[in-house]
């Protein structure tokens, strides 16, 4: 269906053009079309990643957490930050250092997510 003016559809029943600014800002801050996809990082959900200090985790609404699985030559600790893309908004950072096998707890919500790894040295 195409829709030559969506003004003339009520406000709530217009297309939510604000979602593919917020996504488009995140492609372009991170440099997705450059990331490395394929490699299971995680326990559930799916990663793309740099290939030395950057991942990107896509985590379905379903999940009750998130297991890690980082390389292990990325350093000690891994700045964390949550990526809502419906508001656009990050989470505050947040620290972790690297364990055997690192959990993330998910935020509040019934959508899905995106966590921002960055490994820090």
């Amino acid at each position: 269906m195409v829709i030559p003016d969506i003004t003339v559809l009520a406000p709530d029943a217009r297309p939510k053009l604000e979602y593919y600014r917020h996504m488009r800002e995140f492609v372009d801050r991170f440099q997705v079309d450059q990331m490395i996809a394929g490699d299971k990082k995680s326990n559930a959900g799916f990663c793309l990643h740099n290939g030395k200090d950057l991942f990107l985790y896509y985590v379905p609404k379903e999940c009750d957490f998130l297991g890690l699985r980082p390389p292990r030559n990325c350093g000690d600790t891994m700045k964390l930050s949550w990526f809502d893309p419906f508001t656009g908004q990050y989470s505050e950072p947040f620290a972790m250092k690297f364990t055997q096998w690192p959990s993330v707890e998910l935020p509040e919500g019934d959508r899905f997510q995106i966590l921002v790894c960055e490994h820090e040295n």
